[in-house]
């Protein structure tokens, strides 16, 4: 800060409250607030001790019980009868203090998605977009008659699918009930998502299998040749890019090795194919139609 009488930049602020100026004593700032912590550490151990705030809350905590926890080596030094009470009103506590069944659901359902965004090492942006889907399902009601596992799962398929990254529906979706809930939410919500590409899901798989550079480029040329004759609309855009590199290989890996990396069925590669095949004009390879017992 320049001082705008004398122009100088020795300015300090005093405890008052007030910005001076130490060369002609001008009053700069007046009642200003200091926005940082009363305490002085000198240590980083002696920072950590002393604060008394953390990170900002994500939207998936809960909204009313941010709940005191019992802690079970406060109960180290009484006898086993009351112990087994402690322990018993720390279960009490910890129930009551999510009674509400708005927190209750937020509770298990974030939970769930915590746990599948660290297993399938999901960004964090689309874990919080997951978070609030959720909420918002929970808040209108979407949820009631279906289990909150499918709402979670379904939730953070949305919020993939906003995200456009390249997971399949298996990958996330496991319970038989989730599909149908992923589909409600989308017509409840009136969500307008983007179609998934199977380009996207190309690098990963041709990572997974180890492809050379050349059998990587040849199935994106393919990709690209059925999304412009539109025969990868509407279907399983993992599926498509397992079929798209199996051509580009010309056969030489095993179907079931593809539809593994890919995360999807034989059955899916192999009818994926022959259709891209078709589509295209390209010559299915030898190789696998020996495979399938045809000449």
């Amino acid at each position: 800060m320049k001082c705008p009488d004398c122009g100088s930049e020795e300015v300090a602020a005093k405890s008052t409250g007030e910005t001076v100026c130490e060369s002609c004593g001008a009053v700069l700032e007046e009642r200003a607030l200091d926005y940082g912590a009363e305490w002085v550490a000198f240590t980083p151990e002696e920072k950590e001790r002393k604060m008394r705030t953390g990170a900002p809350l994500g939207p998936g905590a809960l909204t009313s019980s941010l709940m005191t926890d019992i802690n079970r080596r406060d109960a180290s030094s009484l006898s086993p009868k009351q112990r087994a009470h402690a322990f018993l009103l720390r279960k009490l506590q910890k129930t009551n203090a999510m009674s509400p069944s708005f927190d209750r659901a937020v509770y298990f359902g974030s939970k769930q998605i915590d746990r599948a965004c660290a297993a399938l090492k999901i960004p964090d942006s689309v874990r919080k977009e997951a978070h609030i889907i959720y909420i918002d399902v929970i808040s209108r009601g979407l949820h009631h008659g279906r289990s909150l596992a499918e709402v979670a799962s379904a939730s953070l398929f949305l919020a993939v699918r906003k995200a456009n990254l390249p997971l399949s529906f298996d990958q996330l979706l496991e319970k038989k009930g989730t599909a149908r809930t992923y589909r409600l939410l989308v017509t409840k919500m009136g969500l307008r998502l983007p179609i998934p590409d199977p380009l996207a899901f190309l690098s990963k798989l041709a990572a997974n299998l180890g492809l050379e550079k050349s059998v990587e480029k040849k199935a994106e040329e393919i990709l690209k040749r059925a999304k412009e004759v539109g025969i990868s609309s509407g279907r399983d855009p993992a599926g498509v890019a397992a079929a798209a590199v199996y051509i580009a290989c010309g056969g030489k890996l095993p179907q079931k090795d593809v539809a593994k990396a890919a995360n999807v069925t034989e059955v899916t590669v192999r009818n994926r194919y022959r259709e891209i095949c078709d589509a295209l004009k390209l010559p299915r390879p030898a190789v696998c139609e020996r495979r399938n017992g045809k000449r």
